[in-house]
């Protein structure tokens, strides 16, 4: 037993210093003016203030505890306290992953490595919102196979999805998988707190209506991350499935319906991968489960399993810590270093000169400039991409007509009182507004990463 609690705190201790990443991610910054808010205020922002698209519209969102939760973590440690969380949670859902395994240590190294490997260019960025989601559904798949027959512990399922529904709209997810293993198992006594949960939300139906909404918008042609994987991954992953399907029809040739929970599981997150590569970390997380589920546990000696988590230690202290420590320990660092170059500098040079008004900005800079320019107003940033705006466009195309400066920029920048543009060097605006004289902006700022003009007048 001592072995064995020895073997598990090495394996949980390799996950904690492998995810202690820093938070690069570019929707950090607004996540943060939201959680600032909130606990200046004493209630969420209900209304969008941070950009001048839809600005004072009406934001559902389901964050409402996710934004002051990292808010706090970021004043009490500032950089070092994301960094941590976002170890914490990946821990924790290794530990739950052990205990959906029957504690089988052998398992949940295989699944904890074909998870985050899998994962892995998600899950390099550090905190998002998304990574908490991986812990409630592995969470959801403990209770469900721990409590389900049990209809007072339903409880503690809707105590789950009232958590998950505040933290991100991927509990959406969660509901459809609820609804797949009462079906499978004939028991529908979960779905009802997983189903009424979601509406205990400042925003009530509207927090549905949002994650409906983000579904149906077309963001796999404007954001990165919806888009479909890279064909090598999108390979593998049809292969695992194919691998696994094939290990369970042959393990399973007599099918009754309960034993159709996980494959149909595992056939949902392979649709969610194929279109966007957001879910990558969910999709191998089912699919080890699913595949740890068919096999009896390999007789690997303790021994060979420490080698293999003390390996993984060495390694993450080795890569994973020195990068962490160089970004979280200096600003300039985590102002280049990371997921995007932001201008800080630029930031400077408006906080120096007290310039405020409004900002035509760089998309993937709009969180991070509301985050440290909150006296400005900001064209977009990334909480809004999937709300249409009244001409029918969605504000990611906005702001990319007027960047590459198509006919009629000017007259949208004039409908949306713009005062500055801060934009990257060498964009087409750019261009355009050097050699137009008669473009009534002039250049007051520039360096490697941005420039930033002023209207004229």
């Amino acid at each position: 037993m001592a072995r064995k609690k020895f073997s598990l705190g090495l394996l949980l201790t390799a996950v904690l210093i492998t995810f202690f990443l820093p938070a690069i991610d570019t929707d950090l910054g607004w996540h943060l003016r939201y959680g600032n808010y909130f606990l200046e205020h004493g209630r969420p922002m209900i209304k969008n203030q941070l950009t001048i698209l839809h600005h004072l519209q009406p934001w559902p969102n389901s964050y409402i505890i996710y934004h002051p939760l990292i808010a706090l973590v970021h004043r009490w440690s500032e950089l070092w306290g994301l960094s941590l969380l976002n170890s914490i949670i990946l821990t924790l859902t290794v530990f739950v992953t052990w205990l959906i395994l029957n504690k089988n240590l052998t398992l949940t190294i295989l699944v904890s490595l074909i998870t985050f490997s899998g994962g892995w260019t998600i899950l390099r960025y550090g905190l998002r919102g998304q990574i908490p989601s991986i812990l409630f559904l592995v969470t959801l798949f403990y209770f469900l196979e721990k409590i389900s027959n049990n209809r007072k512990k339903t409880i503690f399922i809707g105590l789950l999805f009232i958590l998950w529904a505040n933290f991100h709209g991927s509990y959406f997810y969660g509901i459809l998988l609820t609804g797949l293993w009462a079906v499978t198992n004939i028991n529908f006594w979960p779905v009802i707190p997983a189903v009424i949960a979601p509406l205990i939300n400042p925003f009530f139906i509207d927090n549905y209506r949002y994650v409906i909404s983000t579904m149906r918008s077309p963001l796999n042609t404007m954001i990165a991350e919806w888009t479909p994987p890279r064909l090598y991954l999108q390979v593998i992953a049809v292969g695992t499935f194919i691998f696994y399907l094939a290990i369970w029809w042959k393990k399973d040739k007599l099918i009754s319906l309960k034993k159709l929970f996980w494959p149909l599981a595992s056939l949902s997150a392979l649709y969610l991968v194929i279109n966007a590569r957001r879910n990558l970390p969910q999709f191998f997380l089912i699919q080890a489960i699913s595949l740890a589920k068919l096999f009896k546990s390999p007789k690997i000696p303790y021994s060979i399993l420490n080698i293999l988590s003390l390996t993984i230690v060495c390694l993450s202290s080795m890569i994973i810590l020195p990068k962490t420590i160089k970004i979280n320990s200096n600003w300039e660092n985590y102002c280049s270093k990371g997921m995007t170059h932001y201008p800080c500098k630029a930031i400077e040079f408006i906080r120096a000169n007290n310039l405020q008004g409004n900002i035509y900005n760089f998309y993937r800079w709009g969180g991070f400039l509301t985050w440290q320019l909150p006296k400005n107003l900001f064209f977009v940033a990334g909480h809004i991409p999937a709300n249409q705006l009244p001409s029918g466009q969605y504000p990611y195309q906005l702001h990319l007509e007027i960047l590459q400066a198509k006919p009629g920029y000017q007259q949208q920048l004039d409908n949306y009182n713009i005062d500055y543009i801060l934009i990257p060097p060498k964009t087409f605006l750019d261009l355009e507004l050097q050699k137009n004289n008669q473009a009534p902006w002039e250049e007051i700022y520039r360096d490697g990463i941005s420039v930033l003009y002023r209207k004229n007048g």
